[in-house]
């Protein structure tokens, strides 16, 4: 190897970091802080152990939410801090993406991943979100790593260690994590040659594991069990369809979606038709099952528990780039026109990446129009109940910091009934007998609370001056008492 080839190797990564910091950096403060972001923004500011107290039965371990409560005492919560450290998750998957290419596949193969996973408008967004997303796809990346240096026979203490380490950080950041932990148990079971030698030392990993997680082991029980007896608020998937659309997730757009399943069935072809399942490596063969195993298994099981979502999926979507990358590669051996597929695979992610992707949760908006409308004698109806986190962080972020470790919400509903702003899931939860004006903000209120009536009474005691439409699911509604006229 040429020492410009040595160079080359050494100063990709960085390259790609600082590639992905900017891109995924510019537009990090578009989007309003919205959708489950305030409420972990919120739940954050407590004290650790109330914080844990009320996360408890959430959907995620707490981790997330234990790292962001020190970030926010550093930095505070202004739009950029909190979702700064999903930045820096990102930034350092597409380290270890490049890492599992480059040290156990080859050079080019760990470019095109990595390049793939920049490019990606899915992982765009969640580095601009406030959520555990990004840690976990972080702490993914991590782990496979790691694990894929103990199949490689690079299998000494210290990466027992870290491997460790990282999965036990892994399986507290979120619940999912567990299909990581058992697809390298059963890579372990089902490859003869790692069997023999990974099989006693990964087990005695996974029963440390289980002891770290035993303070949490009833509360994930009691989740399996809630999810498998009362189902979740998914629905279930629509058939070939939902596979689909989740690549077109990982994909971008329709067009690159297309391609890249064109270039996995011709791989995939062609591999059967040369019967080259023995000549593929360790590691190839691992990470097509962590492409494979969780997606089509999340997939079939969201019958009976829906669970996929594209944010669920985040950790499989890192396989599926590395899959692509190893199928480009593989479809043209000539080493003249090798590169041919994956350049255009690459130039197609390129030109379709949005990296000012909306959440279409325009809340600030929303809370601008609400505080320009009000005035001393006006009632703000909010509902449902559950956005006060929401729309406190932009209404009034004083009183959004003024966190109640003991009841969790009651001093915001108490402060801003003082200020006439009240927040219910039905009607009959509010007296308006001294309101000459109302403002209702709708938060998709008929979706949690059908029988809210909260619009058929305002219409009916109230005249309708203006309707004002915030995409997504955000509209405002300005009324007055017919008594004053409008």
């Amino acid at each position: 190897m040429s020492e410009r080839e040595k160079y080359l190797i050494k100063i990709t990564p960085i390259v790609l970091m600082i590639l992905n910091f900017i891109l995924k950096f510019i537009f990090i403060k578009t989007n309003s802080i919205a959708g489950d972001e305030p409420f972990t923004i919120y739940h954050a500011q407590m004290d650790v152990s109330a914080l844990f107290h009320y996360l408890i039965g959430g959907n995620n371990p707490p981790l997330y939410e234990i790292f962001l409560h020190f970030w926010m005492k550093l930095f505070g919560i202004n739009e950029l801090s909190v979702r700064f450290p999903s930045l820096i998750f990102s930034v350092f998957t597409v380290y270890f993406i490049y890492k599992i290419g480059k040290d156990f596949l080859n050079y080019r193969i760990a470019l095109i991943a990595s390049l793939l996973f920049t490019f990606s408008t899915y992982h765009i967004f969640f580095s601009h979100e406030a959520r555990v997303y990004q840690m976990f796809a972080m702490l993914t990346s991590m782990s496979m790593f790691y694990f894929l240096k103990i199949c490689n026979k690079q299998d000494g203490f210290k990466n027992y260690f870290f491997l460790f380490l990282v999965n036990a950080l892994l399986i507290y950041s979120h619940y999912f994590s567990f299909f990581v932990i058992f697809l390298q148990a059963f890579s372990i079971l089902c490859f003869k040659q790692i069997r023999k030698q990974q099989l006693i030392k990964y087990f005695s990993l996974i029963l440390f594991l289980f002891i770290v997680y035993i303070p949490h082991l009833s509360t994930i029980i009691n989740r399996f069990i809630d999810s498998a007896g009362n189902g979740t608020w998914l629905s279930k998937p629509e058939g070939i369809v939902s596979l689909y659309n989740m690549l077109w997730k990982f994909s971008n757009m329709p067009i690159t979606t297309v391609l890249s399943i064109i270039i996995l069935f011709t791989a995939l072809v062609k591999f059967i038709v040369k019967k080259d399942f023995k000549n593929k490596s360790i590691t190839a063969r691992i990470i097509f099952l962590w492409f494979l195993f969780p997606f089509f298994f999340m997939f079939f099981i969201s019958y009976w528990i829906p669970m996929f979502l594209d944010r669920y999926l985040i950790f499989v979507s890192l396989a599926y780039y590395l899959v692509l990358a190893v199928c480009s590669s593989y479809i043209i051996e000539t080493k003249k026109y090798k590169i041919i597929i994956p350049s255009v695979l690459v130039f197609m992610f390129i030109i379709t990446t949005n990296p000012n992707v909306d959440n279409d949760r325009h809340v600030k908006e929303a809370i601008v129009k609400i505080k320009e409308l009000k005035n001393n004698k006006t009632y703000v109806l909010v509902c449902p109940q559950s956005f006060v986190p929401n729309f406190v962080y932009y209404y009034d972020q004083k009183i959004f910091q003024d966190v109640d470790n003991q009841n969790e919400y009651k001093k915001l509903f108490d402060k801003l009934k003082n200020q006439n702003v009240y927040f219910i899931n039905n009607i009959n939860e509010v007296s308006l007998n001294e309101a000459n004006s109302v403002i209702y903000l709708d938060a998709a209120a008929n979706f949690l609370f059908p029988n809210n009536n909260v619009l058929a009474t305002l219409n009916a005691k109230y005249s309708l001056n203006h309707t004002y439409k915030f995409y997504e699911i955000f509209n405002v509604y300005e009324f007055q008492n017919k008594k004053h006229g409008i």
